[in-house]
């Protein structure tokens, strides 16, 4: 099993940090590899399909979800194009001195490929996320 964190310290409280990222079906409004997130659900599960900018999919359960804790995991249930399989992670909010850390973690399997190699592209893609999130609150009044 492989895992992979990555956080980022930002100076903006946590609420509104939250506020932010916290809606599992706004993953596309910060994250610049999504084109699209539409959420549904399936016997009491709520999923989210995600659209990838080359039109790919992903779909990601929803395994808990905490606004008091500021933080929700998932599992991916479908892969799409990613070299991997059991897929877990979680993304949280907490309070640092006047701002906020943002803590995203994934476990999984590597799929046909090296697992530093996957552990590469989940680091990248959490990073991007990243770099959404610093851009909407450098912009922010």
């Amino acid at each position: 099993m492989a895992v992979v964190t990555e956080s980022l310290q930002i100076a903006a409280p946590c609420e509104e940090v939250w506020a932010f990222v916290g809606d599992f079906d706004a993953l596309h409004t910060w994250h610049p590899a999504i084109s699209a997130t539409e959420t549904f659900s399936e016997d009491g599960v709520t999923y989210r399909r995600l659209t990838l900018g080359n039109g790919e999919t992903i779909v990601e359960s929803m395994d808990a979800h905490s606004n008091s804790d500021r933080s929700y995991s998932y599992t991916m249930t479908d892969f799409g194009p990613l070299p991997l399989s059991d897929y877990h992670a979680t993304l949280s909010v907490s309070q640092e001195g006047d701002g906020s850390i943002i803590s995203w973690t994934g476990t999984f399997e590597p799929k046909g490929v090296p697992k530093f190699v996957v552990a590469d592209a989940v680091s990248r893609l959490f990073k991007a996320g990243f770099e959404g999130i610093t851009q909407h609150f450098a912009s922010a009044p």
